[in-house]
C-alpha cells in the first residue's frame, strides 16, 4: 500500500536572505546608482516616469488577478508579495544608508540628577 504524502508545514523564511547578501546586493545598487547618474537630469526625469507607468500597470494587472483568486490564495500571495517587497525595501535602506550614515545623536539636555531620598513622605 502506498504511503500518502503530506504537505509539511514550515518556518518562514522558508528560503531566507541573509544580512551579507543584502549588503553585497546594495554594492550593486551603488554601481548602478553611478549609471543613472551619468544621465542628464531630463533623461532621468522621463526614466523614473516610464518606471512608475510600468509599475502601475503591472501593479493594477496584479490586483485584477489576486482579485478573481480564491481567498486563501489571494491570502497567499499577499503573504509571498510582502515578503519580498519587504526584503526589497530592506535592501534600499541598507545601500541608502551607506551613502547617508545616520549623524550621532545629541542629546539636547543632560537628564536632571536624582532628588535626594527623602522620607517625608511616610510621616517622619
Amino acid at each position: 500500500m502506498a504511503r500518502q504524502v503530506r504537505s509539511r508545514r514550515f518556518q518562514e523564511p522558508r528560503c531566507g536572505v541573509s544580512k551579507i547578501m543584502i549588503e553585497c546586493e546594495a554594492k550593486e545598487l551603488g554601481r548602478e546608482m553611478e549609471s543613472y547618474l551619468l544621465l542628464s537630469h531630463a533623461d532621468l526625469k522621463q526614466t523614473g516616469e516610464q518606471r512608475l507607468r510600468m509599475y502601475r500597470q503591472a501593479n493594477e494587472s496584479l490586483q485584477a488577478i489576486v482579485d478573481n483568486l480564491p481567498e486563501r490564495e489571494q491570502q497567499a500571495v499577499i503573504a509571498m508579495l510582502g515578503r519580498d517587497l519587504d526584503l526589497t525595501l530592506e535592501l534600499y535602506l541598507e545601500f541608502l544608508r551607506s551613502l547617508h550614515p545616520k549623524p550621532v545623536a545629541r542629546l539636547c539636555d543632560p537628564p536632571a540628577p536624582p532628588l535626594p531620598f527623602s522620607e517625608w513622605l511616610f510621616g517622619s
